[in-house]
């Protein structure tokens, strides 16, 4: 059983519609991460299946997990920004309800942004998985000009230490959008390890 709840380090963000299959992995890997101290914010973007249920399930079991379920579906952006609308952690994660992280993707992350006080987030490098095979991604140190040119971090792969709304208006680069508003206020820590997973697939928000 997870320890009793305290006031998180870490909000994680998993907007989820109609994920009921994938969105299993993502909150066992939240739960599985070496550093606890976290809550994770699952937002229902109006599923027409049961992910709604397979989160609520989850939650009671942890009372680190909090469900919110919008009536109508406003999108990923929009659903992601109703989570960070109810964060209480110092630092900010999203994660996409069909990625997951390696066991020590958190405990890697805070250690870089405690030792790197004016970096403003922290990402790894991750696998790509997808039908056929995976592909390790070692992605590049961090480096403005070149991420203004090419949204190399994989935003489920970011930790964040201030808060960022996304764009809706901005998709389906609203994330790259939130990348270069964030970077504009200090940089971001190259954590150079796999500590990620993305799928790709053809049903994705």
């Amino acid at each position: 059983m997870p320890e009793a709840f305290v006031q998180p380090v870490v909000s994680v963000i998993i907007p989820v519609r109609n994920m009921a299959y994938m969105l299993p992995s993502a909150l066992m890997s939240v739960r599985q991460q070496t550093f606890t101290k976290f809550e994770v914010i699952v937002v229902d973007d109006a599923s027409t299946d049961v992910s709604y249920n397979v989160a609520q399930e989850f939650s009671e079991h942890d009372p680190r997990i909090r469900v919110i379920r919008l009536e109508e579906n406003v999108g990923a952006p929009s659903a992601f920004n109703a989570g960070l609308d109810r964060a209480q952690g110092r630092y900010i994660a999203h994660l996409a309800a069909d990625d997951y992280w390696l066991s020590d993707f958190l405990e890697r992350c805070v250690r870089s942004l405690r030792l790197n006080p004016r970096a403003v987030g922290a990402y790894t490098d991750f696998v790509l998985r997808q039908e056929g095979g995976s592909k390790e991604w070692r992605v590049p140190d961090f480096d403005r000009k070149q991420l203004m040119l090419e949204d190399y971090v994989n935003f489920s792969a970011l930790l964040m230490r201030y808060p960022v709304m996304l764009d809706p208006r901005k998709e389906p680069v609203s994330d790259w959008d939130a990348l270069l508003r964030l970077t504009a206020h200090g940089p971001l820590v190259h954590v150079r390890e796999v500590c990620a997973v993305r799928r790709m697939h053809n049903k994705q928000i």
